[in-house]
């Protein structure tokens, strides 16, 4: 009976317990909490690259105003220059 252990001796064991694989239980923690964090990561990423219907029903069309706009933009070959400083001011990338 002397390898019995008694409710006295059960702080002390599990402190030696402790003390003896503190770093492997230590190491398994890590492990585990980061491979649980890759995991939850990669569903997450697999969710959001996943397309919704909602995506689907978007509408797709411009309406008038928009194609106005669009129109009224001047090409790369047009020498409409319209933009000119305010008074006072001087243009520091001019020689």
């Amino acid at each position: 009976m002397k390898n019995s252990l008694s409710l006295d001796q059960l702080p002390k064991a599990i402190a030696s317990f402790f003390k003896r694989f503190h770093i492997i239980i230590y190491t398994l923690t890590i492990v585990i909490g980061v491979a649980v964090a890759v995991f939850l990561l990669n569903g997450l990423i697999a969710k959001s690259s996943t397309p919704d219907s909602s995506d689907a029903s978007a509408a797709t069309s411009f309406d008038k105003e928009t194609i106005e706009r669009i129109n009224n933009f001047n090409t790369s070959s047009s020498s409409n220059d319209t933009f000119t400083l305010p008074s006072g001011r001087i243009n520091p990338l001019v020689e």
